[in-house]
C-alpha cells in the first residue's frame, strides 16, 4: 500500500523543526530514520498531515556519542549502528551496544536512530527498558524551552510518551558503568525479530555482594516493568545461584498481567521473564 497523502518538511535548522511543530501541532509526523513510522503509513495505521524531516538535514547536528561530567550523551539521530560499533558506548555503557546488536537486520541499524525508536515507543522496541534499567534522561525541546525526563517518565502506554506534539528528543543521557555488572536476556521467534520478553539486569556488586539492583523487563507489558519486589531480595546479600532463583520466581510471581498476542501468550511471557532474568543476573554476576 502506499501512504495517504501528506506534506514534506525538510527543515534546515532544529529551531525550523521546532517552528513546524508549533504549527501543525499533532497533524504532524516527526521522521528520524523512519523504519518503524513509514511502514505503518504505508499500511494507513496513521495519516499525518505533514512530515517533518529531521534526518535528510540534522543527521550530522543531532548524531554523536560523547562523554561529559561522568555520563554518556547520546545524540537522538545516532543510528543503531553508530551505537553498536560506538568504542566509548562499548567501554563505558556495553549494555546499550547489546541492546542495539539486536535490533533488525544491517539496513534497519544504519537508518534507524535511538531517538525514533524511544519516541516510537513499540513495547517490544530493545532500548525500552535499559533505558528505564540505566534511569536515562532525555532531553526534549520545544521553542520556547527544554526539558528532562527520565526514562521511568517518559513511556506511558503503548506507543504514547511524555513527549509534547510540539517536541522534539535532542538527546539521551545515560550513565558510565563502572563498578557495575550487568544482564541483557532477549527472546525473539528470530534473530533481528521485536522482542517478545527482555530482563535487563543492572547490579552494583563488592565482592559478589549486591549493593543495588535494578531488574527491568521489557516486551511483557505495554510499559517496561520494574521488579522491585525482585530487587529487594538481592539487595544487601551475597549473591549465589539459589538467591538468583529467588529473585527469578519472584519476577514470575510479580509479573501479574503480561500481555497476550499472536506472537506469545501471556503465560509464556511470564515464563520466559523469569527465565531470562536467572541467565540475566547470572551473566551480571559474571562480569
Amino acid at each position: 500500500m502506499r501512504p495517504a497523502i501528506f506534506e514534506y518538511h525538510a527543515p534546515d535548522t532544529v529551531e525550523e523543526a521546532l517552528s513546524l511543530l508549533e504549527m501543525y501541532g499533532e497533524e504532524a509526523k516527526v521522521l528520524a530514520g523512519g523504519q518503524s513510522l513509514i511502514p505503518m503509513m504505508k499500511m494507513r495505521l496513521i495519516k499525518p498531515n505533514h512530515i517533518i524531516d529531521v534526518y535528510k538535514k540534522l543527521k550530522k547536528e543531532l548524531s554523536y556519542i560523547k562523554e561529559v561530567d561522568g555520563k554518556l550523551r547520546v545524540g537522538a539521530l545516532t543510528t543503531h549502528y553508530e551505537i553498536l560499533t560506538s568504542d566509548l558506548v562499548r567501554a563505558k555503557c556495553p549494555i546499550l551496544a547489546k541492546a542495539a546488536e539486536n535490533i533488525g537486520d544491517w539496513q534497519v541499524r544504519n537508518i534507524g536512530t535511538v531517538g525514533g525508536s524511544l519516541c516510537h515507543a513499540d513495547p517490544a522496541a530493545h532500548y525500552l527498558p535499559v533505558a528505564v534499567a540505566l534511569d536515562a534522561e532525555l532531553l526534549v525541546r520545544s521553542s520556547s524551552k527544554e526539558r528532562i525526563v527520565k526514562a521511568s517518565e517518559f513511556f506511558k502506554d503503548v506507543m504514547t510518551t511524555a513527549l509534547l506534539p510540539n517536541e522534539i528528543l535532542i538527546e539521551v543521557r545515560v550513565p558510565k558503568l563502572d563498578g557495575y555488572g550487568w544482564g541483557y536476556e532477549v527472546i525473539q521467534r528470530r534473530s533481528g525479530d521485536y522482542a517478545l520478553c527482555i530482563s535487563t539486569v543492572l547490579l552494583r556488586l563488592k565482592a559478589k555482594v549486591c549493593e543495588s539492583a535494578k531488574i527491568v523487563i521489557g516486551g511483557a507489558t505495554p510499559t517496561p516493568l520494574e521488579m522491585k519486589n525482585a530487587e529487594k531480595i538481592l539487595e544487601g546479600k551475597k549473591l549465589d545461584e539459589k538467591l538468583i532463583d529467588e529473585a527469578a520466581v519472584k519476577v514470575y510471581e510479580s509479573l501479574a498481567r503480561p500481555m497476550s498476542d499472536i506472537k506469545a501468550s501471556a503465560e509464556y511471557r511470564r515464563e520466559m521473564a523469569k527465565v531470562l532474568t536467572k541467565r540475566a543476573l547470572t551473566n551480571a554476576l559474571r562480569g
